[in-house]
């Protein structure tokens, strides 16, 4: 394990840091906003975890990250069976403190917990976990979206539910539509209906299915959350059908001649969460033929699940229409006060003559015009509405930039990915100011993991983002050991921009 150093050894933390922003500096763009790898959070380093491997286990994937209410870091991927090197099949949890020292559980099912309760791996008896889509935080408790079942075979969405002190409470299919799905994003929703009234806390659970035509369909399911113990019922209030469930499929107007459109839901978010009427915005791409494709963004009731007519041009969807093809990855939106103020910005992934490159569009939800209402980018904002993440900019450089998430903190829009420079990926970590689409840092390798000896660990990828406060942001991803014939782990990591005055380093 890596050892978390104070005193002296600060500043040489510091130094280091130091060193890691000039590095920064020379491969990734001009930037107002540096930041480094914060030295509060186990001295600077990268935390990696191998659960309850074998040292000689290869495939260990973390995948999401959420913040517990008292600043704690919870990571879940996927990891290989307890003592084992097999591929990974299990669902992982680790926790991590302010600080990031590991926190043990404190009530943890002792068939899955292993170290002193420090790691969680949970086994599915009847098939293995192929995803982790997202984690949910909702009054202390654990909300895991995982798609079960192997690749190539019809997968099942689940959500788990644990609370807060490891203990699974609740094993749940989500859809049970007996077709192949796989999972998006867990959208929470609490609210008091009445002053003095019950607090309601519900659950949308998003994914995507495949018909047997081959034709992918947007589907939705809202639970309602039990004060006692978070375990999830189904809100048959929801939808159409009296389970609970909206399904939502692209119209054959976006199609070719000939062809299925499909909506493929990648991520989604709430606005007005905390009323009985939110609305959600979900991201993904959609498929007019067999080799064209789309970013878009529906617009959701979050109250019946119908699309919102006031998104797009009265249709509840807008696809982004970029060079090549492009592929929707993220969303992030804020508002003040009704859709009218809404603003979304979508990540994507737009193909390049020689590469691929990250896109961020801020879109107004709903702009008047004489015809009526629609959505539009904000042509001031950015390069005509939007700004270009990494790539081949002014030369065909063969990098390959895929941004995996998109986290909106006051003015900034942080992103997490990932960039192919050689046979194996670079972190990527970005930041675009919201105000005015500027891109403030940009380090495509600049950010390499280290052990604690100083000491690069080489490739990584950064799968998800989250802002941890006062300006922080923690990164959950997986690390290649060259020392291990490329290994991966689990990798966690927190940056800053105060690198000097920050946390007692002054």
């Amino acid at each position: 394990m890596n050892r978390i150093t104070t005193g002296e050894d600060a500043w040489m933390n510091r130094l280091m840091a130091l060193f890691a922003l000039a590095f920064a500096r020379c491969i990734g763009a001009q930037s107002s906003d540096p930041f480094v790898y914060d030295p509060a959070f186990n001295g600077g380093f990268t935390l990696e975890d191998r659960f309850a491997a074998t040292t000689s286990a290869t495939y260990l994937l973390g995948l999401h990250v959420a913040l517990a209410g008292n600043g704690d870091t919870i990571v879940a991927g996927l990891v290989p069976p307890a003592f084992q090197s097999a591929p990974a099949n299990n669902l992982g949890l680790v926790r991590y403190g302010p600080s990031g020292e590991r926190v043990a559980w404190s009530n943890p099912d002792p068939a899955y917990a292993f170290f002193g309760n420090r790691y969680i791996a949970y086994p599915n008896s009847n098939f293995i976990f192929s995803w982790v889509d997202d984690v949910k935080i909702v009054d202390g408790r654990i909300y895991v979206l995982t798609d079960v079942g192997a690749l190539g075979n019809a997968r099942d969405v689940v959500v788990m539910v644990f609370d807060d002190s490891g203990h699974l409470v609740q094993y749940m299919p989500a859809f049970s539509t007996g077709l192949d799905e796989a999972g998006a994003a867990l959208l929470p929703n609490c609210y008091v209906a009445f002053i003095g009234g019950p607090r309601i806390c519900r659950l949308v659970a998003t994914a995507t299915y495949t018909t047997g035509s081959s034709r992918e369909i947007v589907t939705m399911k809202r639970f309602t959350i039990a004060a006692a113990d978070g375990s999830l019922s189904v809100d048959n209030s929801f939808g159409v059908s009296n389970n609970g469930a909206m399904d939502h499929a692209a119209p054959d107007a976006l199609c070719d001649a000939g062809s299925n459109c499909s909506w493929s839901i990648r991520d989604a978010v709430v606005l007005r969460g905390d009323t009985n009427a939110p609305t959600f915005y979900l991201a993904g791409t959609v498929s007019t033929s067999a080799s064209a494709s789309d970013a878009f963004v529906l617009g959701v009731n979050g109250y019946d699940g119908s699309l919102e007519t006031g998104f797009g041009a009265g249709s509840g969807h807008y696809v982004n229409y970029l060079a090549d093809a492009s592929f929707g990855s993220s969303v992030a939106a804020t508002t003040t006060g009704g859709q009218s103020s809404d603003v979304v910005y979508l990540a994507s992934n737009a193909g390049e003559s020689c590469g691929q490159g990250g896109r961020v569009t801020k879109l107004r939800a709903q702009v008047v015009l004489p015809g009526g209402t629609s959505t539009l980018p904000d042509f001031s904002w950015g390069d005509g509405g939007t700004r270009n993440v990494g790539g081949n900019p002014g030369s065909c450089g063969n990098a390959f930039t895929t941004l995996t998430r998109i986290a909106l903190d006051g003015d900034r829009l942080v992103l997490s990915g990932y960039e192919y420079l050689t046979s194996l990926p670079d972190p990527l970590f970005a930041i675009v100011r919201a105000s005015d689409g500027a891109l403030t840092e940009f380090a495509r390798a600049g950010f390499p993991a280290r052990h604690a000896d100083g000491s690069p660990w080489g490739h990584a990828v950064f799968a998800d983002v989250a802002a941890a406060g006062n300006g922080r942001y923690v990164t959950a991803g997986y690390l290649y050991d060259a020392a291990a014939g490329d290994a991966v782990l689990f990798g966690t990591s927190r940056f800053s921009s105060d690198r000097i005055f920050g946390d007692g380093f002054d």
